[in-house]
């Protein structure tokens, strides 16, 4: 039986939501070995999230969100990593990379068409940049948006892709032509059911496995100006600005990982009689202090974002 910890001080603030969460183990950690093994996703996990209200977070209560902060999404995301990895990426690729990204970049007519349905559930939003020959360098993608009457047409593959099968919208890149690099990336919001997109999935992962990956395949994909998140041309920026926030919340839920596992391991080291006086109890210590390092520095991030301000060291730290 899992025995709750203290709730960190940096996280008082977020006292309900840590508590919402962790009376939601039950779900989001249910057939959790099963899931693994067959490489299976819970439904029933994303379900509980949207319910609780958890999808629009961070999102202005004018477009149905809590309203909450950015310590309160460390809070949340620290506390997901604890129970399954899986159910942190889906939180932080839906809200992080898509709608916080559309609240940022989106016109005031994208923001009231999307925000709320993302909110709600109605819409889960995944976020497409990765292609088989361009990860980390992103200006080398290959996906084209060429020109035509009213929009764009999307044509381009993208791999790797956290919730491609069940995200219900996408926020996709595309450059008007690969000899501009980052100049030329582009940043479309794209709706499952538009034709010529498709997707497949990814299986045989070694981590993550009961998180869905796939690809995603546009062949052809028309996309309205009014659907164009930013300018043409402006994606690049798109794309390190919701990065920027994921990597805040991988941050986070990576130490609800490194908490959980210290907690397992003093919980065997308990069980065998060592009574922390060896070398165990001394690399038990250490990863305390970790821990609490690293939440000291994401607590600072958080409290950057919360002023406006840029928090890309810390969150790199």
């Amino acid at each position: 039986m899992t025995i709750d910890e203290p709730i960190p001080v940096e996280w008082t603030s977020a006292t309900d939501l840590i508590q919402t969460v962790r009376g939601l183990r039950g779900v989001l950690a249910r057939d959790i070995d099963a899931h693994f093994e067959a490489g299976s996703r819970n439904d029933d996990a994303l379900a509980a999230l949207t319910e609780v209200g958890l999808l629009g977070l961070t999102l202005p209560r004018r477009y149905d969100g809590l309203g909450r902060d950015y310590t309160a999404l460390a809070a949340v995301t620290e506390e997901l990593g604890r129970i399954d990895t899986a159910q942190q990426v889906s939180l932080t690729v839906h809200l992080g990379l898509v709608a916080m990204c559309i609240l940022q970049w989106g016109t005031a007519a994208q923001r009231e068409q999307w925000l709320p349905v993302l909110a709600r559930g109605a819409r889960f939003g995944t976020f497409g940049l990765t292609e088989p020959g361009a990860g980390s360098d992103v200006a080398a993608l290959r996906a084209r948006a060429r020109p035509v009457a009213g929009g764009y047409l999307l044509n381009g593959e993208k791999t790797w892709i956290s919730a491609a099968n069940h995200a219900t919208l996408f926020i996709l890149f595309a450059t008007l032509d690969p000899a501009l690099r980052h100049k030329g990336i582009t940043a479309c919001i794209v709706p499952r059911e538009s034709p010529g997109l498709s997707t497949t999935e990814l299986r045989g992962k070694l981590g993550v496995r009961a998180g869905d990956t796939g690809t995603v395949v546009m062949r052809d994909v028309f996309v309205p100006d009014e659907h164009v998140l930013g300018d043409p041309g402006e994606g690049f920026a798109v794309a390190l600005s919701a990065l920027g926030n994921g990597l805040f919340t991988v941050g986070c839920g990576a130490l609800g990982i490194a908490a959980e596992t210290r907690r397992l391991t003093a919980a065997l080291l308990r069980a065998v009689g060592d009574d922390g006086r060896g070398w165990a109890g001394g690399e038990l210590a250490r990863r305390v202090a970790r821990e609490e390092t690293a939440r000291l520095l994401l607590a600072r991030a958080a409290a950057l974002k919360n002023a406006g301000l840029s928090n890309a060291q810390q969150t790199g730290l």
